[in-house]
């Protein structure tokens, strides 16, 4: 009767663990799920930057169209001047603006450039960054899932003398359920 009561001890020990590892491992999918609501909070905040640095090419693009309209408007009252004024002077100012345009011009592609390799540039370290916290997830998640799936082995391996015990139950039951049966057709 002892080696029975023993076997039944170990029997809810066996239970009591199986439950705390339950807890366990549902305390790590929260802390697994907390981790990946952070990694999707840093690849929103990185879709934001990239919104706002095509935001700020675009603004340069413009104010460059400006200069150049502002630029083409000063040519055109020059040479409405030109015709008032002495024509050697204003072909040298003519001549200046010619060359401040063309600085305007360089200046209007030097920010267009800027503008695409920082876009580039923020694309690609977005592109590291998203792989980096996959590559971090998919290794966190790999690591948890070989450990849940040893600890399911191990729980798997349960003793002979639960087995038994399983078995003894079982047929424990069946043998109420004929008794059960013979009485309710009244055969005892």
């Amino acid at each position: 009767m002892d080696n029975f009561m023993d076997k039944l001890a170990q029997r809810f020990n066996a239970q009591e663990m199986i439950k705390a590892n339950s807890q366990a491992e549902a305390k790590e999918l929260e802390r697994l799920r907390q981790q990946t609501e952070m990694y999707d909070g840093y690849l929103k905040e990185m879709r934001s930057l990239n919104l706002k640095n095509v935001e700020v090419a675009e603004q340069i693009t413009q104010m460059a169209g400006q200069i150049q309209k502002l630029t083409d408007q000063a040519v055109e009252k020059i040479a409405g001047m030109q015709e008032a004024a002495g024509k050697e002077q204003v072909q040298a100012m003519i001549e200046k603006l010619g060359q401040l345009q063309d600085d305007i011009v360089a200046a209007k592609q030097q920010a267009e450039e800027s503008g695409k390799q920082l876009e580039d540039f923020m694309h690609k370290e977005s592109v590291k960054v998203y792989r980096n916290v996959q590559a971090a997830v998919s290794e966190e998640l790999s690591g948890k899932v070989s450990e849940l799936t040893d600890k399911l082995d191990q729980k798997g391996k349960l003793p002979t003398s639960i087995y038994v015990l399983e078995i003894l139950g079982i047929l424990m039951m069946l043998g109420n359920l004929g008794v059960l049966i013979v009485h309710i057709l009244g055969i005892l």
